[in-house]
């Protein structure tokens, strides 16, 4: 039986199945397994906090949630271990650029996600991961970043926003979803790894003794820090090769078959 410190876990087509629009019950009881067995369960996603959705929260017993590619940390009481925000200058240009561009804009925060243009194109992008409209607030004056900077930005539009703000490489990283019209905007400095090495730190962790599973390219820091880094069948190419192992797609019990295999 392999020891377990850690299991560290993406949502979008790792955890949440996009075929079946939801976590199957065969990977939410090998989590808890794990859990059972004394491993600390990590969820570690682009989505900010309050877009984990309530199935991801009330099904998945994490101990913690690093949230927005890395850019907070949060306890299972929601309590704020670590937040890094956008300055306010970075954030004006990509709001600016949205209102250029006539793009769907959506600013991530750990308690509310604010909508800030093109609201119903922007249900839409969420409503496909069984988000209500609950989980947001409209703000069409495009000015709730004047009393909080956010932590990540999702935006839905064409090709023209994606190249000016991945021309800033200081400032932007884009990450393109499946649909390549959407994408989530994050820093370049931070990511997943950069988080569970804080997280690391504070709990005393062997980052030998961590799993860590993924599908997509901001995954791939995160599969090279764990001790064995496994690739869902459904992942990108390049996630693949940074893998150590890749199990099943996430709709074929991937998750509960690879846990099965280490218990």
């Amino acid at each position: 039986m392999y020891d377990i410190q850690a299991a560290i876990f993406d949502v979008d087509g790792t955890l949440f199945d996009y075929h079946d629009k939801k976590i199957h019950d065969s990977t939410v009881q090998a989590i808890k397994r794990l859990k059972a067995r004394g491993t600390r369960i990590l969820i570690a996603s682009g989505r900010s906090f309050p877009l984990l959705g309530d199935e991801c929260l009330s099904k998945i017993p994490a101990d913690f949630y690093i949230s927005a590619n890395g850019h907070s940390i949060l306890d299972s009481h929601r309590r704020e271990i670590f937040t890094s925000r956008f300055t306010f200058e970075q954030t004006e240009l990509v709001v600016r650029l949205a209102r250029q561009y006539k793009c769907g804009l959506l600013l991530k925060y750990n308690d509310f996600s604010y909508l800030y243009s093109n609201p119903d194109e922007m249900f839409q992008v969420f409503n496909n991961i069984g988000l209500s409209q609950d989980a947001f607030r409209l703000c069409p004056s495009m000015d709730h970043h004047y009393e909080e900077l956010p932590v990540g930005f999702t935006i839905r539009g064409g090709h023209e926003i994606k190249e000016s703000l991945s021309a800033h490489v200081n400032d932007y990283r884009v990450e393109l979803f499946h649909d390549i019209t959407e994408c989530d905007v994050f820093s370049p400095r931070i990511n997943k790894m950069t988080a569970l090495s804080r997280l690391a730190d504070i709990l005393g962790l062997d980052r030998t003794r961590c799993i860590a599973f993924g599908d997509s390219r901001n995954d791939i820091e995160m599969i090279r820090w764990a001790g064995i880094g496994i690739a869902m069948g459904n992942a990108c190419t390049d996630l693949k090769e940074a893998a150590d192992l890749i199990c099943g797609n996430s709709w074929e019990d991937g998750i509960a078959q690879a846990v099965e295999q280490f218990l």
